[in-house]
């Protein structure tokens, strides 16, 4: 397993199919199935920013998944996510592994949903305290 830095050159199409498993976008806050124009307008804008940093995770020389941090009021949350095939192989807690010892940043956090067991596990296993966090969803109201 290698990490590869993702830039404005990075074929963001890769990226894209693993973003889209029905399995994976069911653990994102925004559920949806994301379009080719979004996805490359999203990263070009995100990569521009000096608060983000992201890496394609590769495993036998193919892109399995996605590992970023994105500076928060705290800290950096840290976000993965693998390919549903290479779920549960130990990729994902390499790659964050590898990040943990890379980074310079004092306080990293993990948003995990509450029926994330997998992902819950992982961050354990990778030395994550778990907190308790209370959200409220709002509607907004349209005029």
């Amino acid at each position: 397993m290698k990490l590869k830095k993702i830039t404005t050159n990075t074929n963001f199409d890769e990226i894209l199919a693993i973003r889209n498993q029905i399995e994976i976008r069911k653990q994102m806050i925004n559920p949806d199935i994301i379009n080719t124009k979004t996805n490359v307008k999203w990263w070009n804008k995100m990569l521009m920013s000096r608060n983000f940093e992201a890496w394609q995770i590769i495993f036998d020389n193919k892109v399995v998944g996605v590992i970023s941090l994105i500076k928060r009021f705290s800290g950096w949350e840290i976000d993965i996510y693998i390919e549903k095939e290479h779920q549960n192989k130990g990729v994902g807690l390499q790659a964050l592994k590898k990040v943990i010892k890379s980074c310079n940043h004092k306080l990293l956090i993990a948003n995990v949903k509450p029926n994330n067991m997998a992902s819950q596990r992982l961050f354990e296993k990778a030395g994550f305290i778990k907190m308790l966090r209370y959200e409220k969803k709002l509607e907004v109201k349209e005029e």
